[in-house]
């Protein structure tokens, strides 16, 4: 097997990122050399990473696009390699830059690839990205079929769905989860938790209403909320409008997700859409039941016929949920559930797939 370089935005805390990590892990593990390079922001992720066994590259950190774009050509001039990008700006710089390597692309979000920019200019950004890849692996067929719909990627012989696998980074200590317990002053309380950037397509109002109607009837109850983002204060100000803000305990940024969640009764996600939603798997193996947005890939993840699915934008649908997480009879049904759809994402056959992808295009 080539060289393995995988380029990706950044190696922040975000889905994608920590998904990058488990699959450069695996890689390891098997025997291949890989490299890492990002290309801004804070990397949370490099001590992880290096402590695996991965080189990793900061030399286009920071820098103006066309600098990076010359760095990486100069970087891969005499390589033949697998270049492996993820997310949208490391996508872009791979193409122009991409020499005599094989590219492969992982769509990991169901959104156009410029957010910020108008259609067509997405689009042609986008089609030129897939033009000069070989293979395009998405990470859910929902993400895949979104981005077929709106004209960013051709349905042809490139594409390829591999979903995430999932092997725990960090595994909280009953010192540290307890540590948190009375860092957040919970003794006995019912907790109902998320964890989302507060952006428009996790739609906030929707588990805010949801609990305010579950907290009128169960008093002794907390919701758990770790986030941050620039819809912050307009949250805050719903939180308050609602008069739960005192019975909301508010997270922001952090790496202690494990610790947080094995504090949650439950975990609700309530997003419009999902690329995949790594945060699932991440309440499935610490034991957590889920409550969701039936939408997008959240189904392909869950399971189509998942008790726990609520309809996308029904507070009061999610709030009857909620109530019936209190009736042992359920709450034991999706947690069994949940944790036995885990099996499904292993972290090791997605790695296979992907290094049996890379072979293929290869051979």
């Amino acid at each position: 097997m080539k060289e393995i370089i995988h380029c990706i935005s950044t190696i922040s805390l975000g889905g994608a990122e920590k998904q990058l990590f488990i699959l450069v892990n695996e890689q390891l593990n098997l025997g291949h050399q890989v490299s890492v390079i990002y290309l801004k922001d804070k990397p949370e992720l490099k001590k992880n990473f290096q402590d695996a066994g991965a080189i990793v590259i900061d030399s286009l950190w920071g820098k103006k696009i066309f600098r990076q774009i010359y760095l990486l050509r100069k970087f891969l001039k005499e390589k033949d390699a697998v270049l492996h990008a993820h997310l949208p700006q490391a996508e872009l710089i791979c193409a122009l830059s991409k020499q005599k390597c094989t590219l492969v692309i992982s769509k990991h979000n169901s959104e156009k690839f410029f957010p910020r920019a108008n259609d067509l200019i997405s689009q042609v950004l986008a089609r030129y990205v897939f033009y000069r890849s070989d293979l395009c692996i998405s990470i859910s067929s929902a993400v895949q079929s979104f981005l077929i719909k709106i004209r960013e990627i051709k349905d042809c012989n490139k594409l390829e769905v591999i979903h995430y696998g999932y092997s725990e980074i960090d595994s909280p200590t009953i010192a540290e989860i307890n540590d948190w317990k009375e860092k957040l002053k919970l003794k006995n309380e019912f907790v109902i938790g998320t964890i989302a950037r507060m952006v428009s397509q996790k739609n906030y109002a929707v588990l805010l209403h949801s609990f305010r109607l579950f907290q009128q009837n169960h008093e002794n109850s907390k919701l758990l909320v770790i986030g941050d983002g620039i819809l912050r204060e307009e949250i805050f100000a719903l939180a308050r409008e609602l008069n739960i803000y005192n019975n909301i305990i508010w997270v922001r940024h952090t790496s202690a997700v494990p610790a947080l969640l094995s504090l949650m009764n439950v975990f609700v996600l309530t997003s419009n859409y999902e690329g995949f939603g790594l945060v699932l798997l991440e309440s499935m193996a610490r034991d957590i039941p889920v409550l969701a947005s039936n939408n997008s890939s959240i189904p392909e993840v869950l399971g189509q016929n998942y008790p726990g699915l609520f309809h996308t934008g029904d507070f009061e649908d999610l709030a009857k949920l909620m109530k019936d997480c209190l009736h042992m009879e359920f709450y034991n049904k999706i947690k069994f559930e949940s944790k036995n759809r885990l099996l499904n994402f292993d972290s090791r056959k997605m790695a296979l797939q992907i290094l049996e992808a890379y072979k293929r295009i290869n051979a």
